[in-house]
């Protein structure tokens, strides 16, 4: 596997764990248009992940695992993009 494939797994495994952060914080927001469209569209792609984040008694430690994902694989993304220096500065980059 080369560089441009291993960066293209982590962009998507990136987007997966983008997704699941927003999912865990949007259900302040139901009423903002297409926050309910997108959450259904995030439950489909990602049902166990999601039947996990609405868990009363592991929601919290579902949605630390997925903003630390959401991190890491953004620290790499950051590395190959911009470098160590902003690699650094900008982790942990948790911005939905």
């Amino acid at each position: 596997m080369n560089k441009k494939e291993i960066l293209n797994l982590v962009s998507e495994k990136e987007g997966k764990y983008l997704d699941l952060v927003w999912y865990a914080r949007s259900y302040k927001n139901l009423k903002v248009d297409g926050v309910v469209e997108n959450r259904t569209r995030i439950e489909k792609s990602h049902p166990n992940e999601t039947v996990n984040l609405n868990d009363s008694d592991s929601s919290y430690w579902h949605h630390g695992f997925n903003s630390g994902m959401l991190a890491a694989l953004r620290f790499i993304i950051d590395l190959d993009e911009e470098g160590i220096e902003s690699a650094e500065e900008n982790f942990p980059s948790l911005d939905t």
